[in-house]
């Protein structure tokens, strides 16, 4: 293939060289080499991979989607698919800029994946040279080279070597070069005085940065940890005490890789330089940070990231190693941005790019930041990488465009080369004095693009911290609650009080999610300066990138208002490798193999099955909807990470879908426009790589003006895999798998709404329904809601379910076939089956699942109750002999965490409660002990105990009407028509075995009540197996069960028992009680149930068993001890006789009446008070006692026990009688009891004897003074006979007023004839009764009255 050139090339060599080359061996003509296959119809795929592997084929790599290079047989003609073998272009020599003059080494990269028989035809070819192999780099995999280094006085001594077989490509070994508060402030909001991001501790908290470079001058205020070495933060056991030990605690540098040197050192290459970039990364000036002052004196963007160091200069200059070492100990230490300010001076496509680039494609989380040069023309390696970030130098005026000297693309590969713009022109940054002892703080200026690369750096770690932060955040994520005063740093002015904004919970972003949002975080340069001076409207191109670095575009800070939003809810992002479970630090862990560089990796594998995906393969897709925001431009990013060269980039095609079909595509704009052109779908097919050619660019993006987007709710976002070239390892991301993942960034969205996807995929958008998580196809979605038809609504679609008339809920229907589950096969379900794993054998005459041979179960059934009242139960703990066989006594915390028995409530959670009410179903729970026989035998058992925690509750506690069953006050309304009614309940308690109903083992416990209390009660029954039980021995028994809790049999208070007075909560009712002692074997019986057993001889016995307030009788003489109640002992310690007044006695003459008083009184009687007598009022002792203790009689009236012959119970006279004691009428029985007429007839039976009565047959009056028939209660005058009210004396005033009047007028007309000597007189009697008149008023004149002011008297 390549041989025939070989000839010609061998005699074009120098003879000078004095090299004698060897012809390549001829069987290498018709041995094994490269072939390019090219398939005649469809894309290379893993599937014919394989075949080809399968045929001794060894495939190489991809040229197209359609030609694939691969090692084989030269002769052979035939393919195990159907391709074509072509001819293969040599390999090509990459050369540096400047012109080589002198011997170098040459590096010789080798086909990825070629194998050892290869490998074995280049070193024979290298050989065949008379060349000298120094080294080889050949333990890498996929699509990653293998190369070769050798020494050449020549680069054309190397062409024989560009047409064998296996040989990739050439390049010289070069010498690595340097590329050299108002950039960080131009960096945040593209202006120089704002610092909005730092203002909120956005700075890279949280983030490991890591820097290779010329070294670092460890103690300058920058980095070092103590302001100086005495100061408090000084380490005196360190070498350098302010410098400190580097580690977890510094608060700058984590680690400084010293292995090549330790020291930005004077007199190495590009001294100084290392400090200045370092310092531009992340310097934060020790001052301010230990004093929480504002960042100054050179302090950065990410002042608050920290660093891991690698210094690459010794005094033989740079010596780089092998990049992807670098790059795996800055991820050893969880570093994700790794920045460079280096490279070789060539625009090739080298080994370190493809290092640089298969790293980021092993290792998702990581992004190379690099310099280009500052050249101008040409983009040098490995800045021209395809995964990495190339960082132009822009002036701190955007108006003045990029700096003059930065690099510009295309790159060889025709891509931008050039990402984005940073300030790069006199960047004043930590100045180096080569020593770690000054403590020095000195500044220096420097401009290219090795200055904006840091500062791009420290933007991308800021970006970082918006991830893991949770300021950015995928949709739909959880969040929690953020104060901005707790955010913001101690310098910046606090936020307003209780100001909070919402934040996700963070992951850490892979390096294409950090490109996506780095090329979302810029601003174009203005048209006069953009794209090199040519204007334009693209969103990137090769002389800016993607413009300046601005990340308010990305996320803008003083947007903020802090009412508790989501400050990012405008910005949707997706990112195919965040990690769902574990960590990266974890993810690391497991695969970084053993090399510590990229071959662990590689080795190890790059399996994401803990990524959130998708990982797309050729024809696969990915679509999103989102919800528009009215008015708002929507802005997308998307970037990937491709495999190294020599392999094809993947082709990934980025897509917008909108409303109304019309498609839109990154990099096609309107002809001098700059909107996006439209296609539309029925004319134009997106998928035709003629027409829609792919592209070496991995970032892609679009933006949509919203005069596009009027009218629309919402658009579609798709990245379609038209092209991933395949591999051997298939369905993984690494270097030789045949997927990748991809990130996206989208703005002017609204991210956590899903109303117009499709989410369950059945053609309905969420928005309209019913179940958008659950397909519903046509034909089993009838109604068209979205949800598959149910038709006994339990959950399971009709199309699934087993019993599609039968409602099985799902905590019934364990296997979800829609039926209720039925474990045993009895034919009673489980949730009717009282023994669900127990099949029935013999009868099951109540269908409860059980054999009803020996079936213990313990009941709780609502018996009975008022409308709308329930019984709550909290808990149930049953005990069988002690052992715990339901539920436990701490189920939560402890039985009586939600209620004592004084009913304290202590709200229980409602999923926990049992409720029992009157309704069918739902009166009864159960438990079958039988169930339990496993743990303990229920054929020998003694006790069975139950613990409950019971309330009572009552949803409606009033009703309305006139209603007079249970209102108390019927037939009147209680305040109006509204009352509480009577609230009743009964619940039992029943221990049964089998079908055997036994009347003992029930206990009911109820209320009837017009007031109740809604509290946890805890409640305690203890059954024994046998149903009833003699516990004292005296052949009576009760039943076999005991009760504790709140509920009893009440004792109402009467005649002062000191044993009862009980009024319990609720009522307890026990059958066949037949001893009420059942602890006292001589008691069983309390007829008058005061507490004292019937039989008087035993202990507490009672001498009174029908009497319920007596029950002692300490003198014996049959009356008892208790004087609240009637018939009480009036002498308790001496018997006696007596039982008028005074009962119990001594009595000599007995004739009832006792001969001395009581120990509390003497009795009572009718006795003559104040003209009146109080049937009531107490005797004194010796009115009490009987008057005659000799003589036997009857009288109680006054005097007692007296002779009484006319038997009105007053005594007969008697000579030693006290006057006015005895009976006046003792012949007469009377009952009058005046002081004169004792013992006289009195009819009216007013107390006056008819004798002395005024109005003896008129029982309210008895005396008249004047005997004038009034009686003197009702006679005004009762000493006038002529006057008995003061209506007659004001009758007869009257008479004579009017009756003097009528004489004076009638006197006057008839004196009016009459001479004047004659008027005197009349005048005279007329003023005599004037005057008579004026008498009497000045007994009690007037009041004055005053009618008018008074003036001046008038004459006459």
């Amino acid at each position: 293939m390549r041989a025939a050139v070989w000839m010609v090339l061998l005699l074009l060599l120098p003879a000078a060289s004095g090299l004698t080359p060897l012809l390549p061996d001829e069987k290498d003509s018709i041995g094994e080499g490269e072939r390019l296959l090219v398939l005649n119809e469809g894309v290379w795929t893993s599937k014919q991979w394989k075949v080809l592997e399968d045929a001794g084929i060894q495939p190489l790599r991809s040229l197209r989607a359609d030609a694939l290079l691969v090692w084989a047989d030269l002769d052979r003609t035939s393919w195990p698919v159907d391709a074509v073998a072509k001819t293969v272009d040599a390999a090509e020599l990459r050369s540096g800029l400047a012109e080589l003059t002198a011997p170098v080494e040459y590096r010789i990269l080798l086909e990825p994946r070629l194998p050892p028989q290869g490998l074995n035809h280049v070193r024979e070819a290298v050989d065949g040279l008379g060349l000298s192999i120094k080294s080889t780099s050949t333990d890498v995999s996929g699509n990653l080279p293998a190369s070769m280094t050798l020494h050449a006085t020549h680069e054309r001594l190397l062409e024989p070597l560009l047409e064998t077989d296996g040989v990739l490509w050439i390049e010289p070994v070069l010498q690595t070069r340097a590329r050299n508060g108002q950039a960080a402030a131009l960096v945040q909001s593209g202006t120089t005085a704002q610092h909005p991001f730092a203002s909120l501790g956005l700075n890279g908290s949280g983030v490991v940065i890591g820097v290779a470079d010329s070294g670092l001058d460890a103690d300058h205020s920058c980095f070092r940890n103590a302001t100086s070495s005495t100061s408090e933060h000084a380490e005196a056991d360190a070498l350098y005490p302010a410098v400190g030990h580097f580690g977890v605690h510094h608060r700058k540098i984590l680690h400084l890789n010293t292995a090549i040197d330790g020291n930005d050192t004077p007199g190495h290459s590009d001294y100084r330089h290392g400090t200045h970039v370092v310092g531009s990364l992340a310097c934060h000036d020790i001052e301010d940070y230990r004093h929480e002052t504002e960042p100054s004196n050179g302090s950065t963007l990410a002042h608050g990231s920290l660093l891991v160091v690698q210094d690459i200069v010794s005094s033989n200059g740079w010596e780089p190693p092998n990049v992807d070492q670098l790059l795996w100990e800055s991820s050893s230490f969880n570093g994700v941005i790794h920045s460079n300010s280096w490279g070789d001076d060539t625009t090739a496509y080298t080994e370190r790019t493809a290092r640089f680039d298969a790293y980021a494609r092993v290792m998702p989380w990581s992004l190379a930041v690099i310099a280009p040069g500052n050249s101008g023309e040409g983009v040098l390696e490995p800045a021209n990488g395809r995964n990495v970030v190339a960082v132009g130098a822009v002036s701190k005026s955007q108006e003045e465009g990029r700096w003059g000297s930065s690099a510009y693309g295309p790159t060889e590969a025709e891509t931008d080369g050039i990402f984005l713009l940073a300030p790069g022109v006199n960047i004043e940054s930590a100045g180096a004095d080569g020593f770690w002892d000054t403590n020095n703080n000195n500044l220096r200026l420097s401009s290219g693009t090795s200055m904006s690369t840091p500062h791009a750096s420290g933007a991308a770690a800021v970006i970082q911290q918006l991830y893991q932060d949770g300021w950015l955040m995928p949709a739909f994520a959880p969040t929690s609650t953020h104060h901005l005063r707790d955010l913001a740093p101690g310098w910046a002015e606090p936020g307003p009080l209780g100001a909070s904004i919402q934040l996700g919970e963070g992951f850490t972003p892979s390096g294409s999610l950090l490109r996506a949002s780095l090329a979302m975080a810029t601003t174009p340069l203005h048209l006069d300066v953009r794209n090199g001076g040519g204007g334009g409207f693209d969103l990137h191109n090769p002389y800016d990138g993607w413009g300046t670095l601005n990340l308010s575009r990305l996320f803008d800070p003083t947007q903020i208002l802090g009412f508790g939003e989501s400050p990012s809810d405008d910005t949707w992002i997706h990112d195919s490798y965040r990690l769902t479970s574990g960590t990266v630090e974890e993810w690391f862990e497991a695969n970084k193999g053993t090399t510590n560089d990229l071959d662990g990796l590689v080795d190890s594998g790059a399996l994401l099955t803990g990524a959130s995906g998708p990982f797309l393969e050729t024809g696969d897709m990915f679509s999103q909807r989102l919800t528009l925001i009215e008015g708002e431009d929507v802005r997308i990013r998307m970037a990937f990470p491709a495999q190294p060269e020599p392999a094809i980039v993947d082709d990934l095609q980025l897509r917008v879908r909108l409303e109304d079909g019309t498609i839109l595509l990154p990099d096609r704009l309107r002809e001098g426009g700059f909107a996006p052109t439209e296609f539309y779908p029925e004319i134009t097919d997106t998928n035709d790589t003629e027409a829609f050619p792919p592209s070496n660019e991995t970032v892609f993006g679009l933006d949509i003006p919203s005069s596009y987007l009027f009218g629309s709710s919402y658009l579609d976002v798709d990245v379609i895999a038209r092209y991933v070239q395949p591999g051997g390892a298939e369905g993984t991301t690494g270097l030789d798998g045949d997927a990748v993942g991809f990130a996206l960034v989208v703005k002017g969205v609204q991210r956590d709404v899903d109303d117009h996807m499709d989410a369950d995929g059945d053609g309905i958008m969420n928005i309209d329904d019913a179940c958008p998580n659950v397909p519903a196809l046509p034909v089993d979605d009838t109604d068209g809601d979205g949800c598959p038809d149910d038709g006994d609504g339990d959950g399971i679609p009709d199309k699934d379910d087993a019993c599609p008339s039968e409602t099985a809920p799902a905590e019934d229907d364990m296997d979800g076939d829609g039926c209720l589950d039925d474990d045993d096969q009895d034919g009673v379900t489980n949730r009717r089956d009282m023994c669900p794993n127990d099949p029935v054998v013999g009868a099951d005459e109540n269908n409860d699942g059980c054999d009803d041979a020996n079936q213990w179960k313990v009941m709780l059934r609502f018996t009975g109750g008022c409308s709308d009242c329930t019984v709550i139960i909290d808990s149930v703990h049953i005990e069988i002999d002690g052992f715990t066989v339901h539920g436990q006594p701490d189920e939560h915390g402890s039985d009586d965490d939600h209620a004592d028995h004084d009913g304290h409530d202590h709200h229980p959670e409602e999923s926990d409660l049992i409720v029992l009410h009157d309704r069918a179903g739902h009166s009864t729970w159960s438990h079958v002990l039988s169930q339990d026989s496993e743990v303990h035998d229920m054929g020998n058992f003694e006790t069975v105990k139950l613990e409950a925690n019971i309330k009572f509750s009552h949803s409606n506690v009033q009703t309305t009407g006139r209603q007079w069953m249970g209102n108390p006050c019927w037939p009147f309304p209680c305040g109006g028509y509204t009352y509480t009614p009577l609230v009743n309940w009964n619940l039992e308690f029943e221990l049964a075995n089998g079908q055997t109903h036994q009347i003992e083992r029930v206990v009911t416990i109820s209320s009837n009540s017009y007031n109740f209390a809604n509290n946890w009660y805890a409640h305690t029954l203890l059954w024994y197996k046998q149903p009833v039980v003699d516990f004292d021995g005296d052949q009576h028994t009760e039943p076999g069960t005991k009760y504790q809790g709140p509920c009893g049999v009440d004792v109402p208070q009467i005649n002062g028992q000191e044993n009862r007075a009980v009024n319990y909560a609720c009522d307890l009712k026990r059958n066949n009680v037949f001893d009420a002692f059942p602890n006292n074997p001589t008691q069983w019986k309390d007829s008058d149930n005061d507490g004292y057993g019937d039989n008087s001889s035993g202990i507490d016995g009672d001498p009174f068993p029908n009497d319920s307030g007596q029950w002692s009788d300490h003198d014996g003489d049959g009356y008892g001890d208790n004087r609240n109640a009637p018939g009480w002992d009036d002498c308790p310690y001496t018997a006696g006789p007596s039982y008028m007044l005074l009962k119990g006695c001594l009595d000599a003459d007995l004739d009832g009446y006792a001969d001395e008083c009581g120990d509390f009184q003497c009795g009572r009687a009718s006795v003559w008070v104040d003209g009146g007598y109080d049937p009531g009022t107490f005797r004194s002792i010796i009115e009490a006692i009987d008057s005659c203790p000799g003589i036997p009689g009857t009288s109680f009236e006054t005097r007692y026990g007296c002779p009484d012959e006319d038997g009105d119970g007053w005594a007969d006279p008697l000579p030693e009688s006290d006057v006015g004691t005895f009976d006046a009428c003792p012949d007469q029985y009377g009952t009058a009891i005046s002081p004169l007429g004792r013992g006289c007839p009195d009819a009216d039976g007013d107390g006056w004897a008819d004798r002395e009565d005024a109005f003896p047959n008129d029982g309210e009056f008895w005396l008249d003074a004047d005997g004038d028939g009034v009686p003197d209660e009702e006679d005004d005058f009762p000493n006038n006979r002529l006057f008995s009210s003061s209506g007659q004396v004001e009758t007869l005033l009257c008479g004579g007023f009017c009756f003097g009047i009528i004489f004076l007028v009638g006197y006057a007309l008839r004196r009016k004839g009459l001479s004047p000597a004659q008027q005197p007189v009349a005048i005279e009697e007329k003023m005599w009764l004037f005057e008579q008149e004026s008498a009497v008023e000045e007994n009690s004149p007037p009041p004055t009255v005053v009618v008018g002011n008074l003036g001046e008297q008038e004459d006459g």
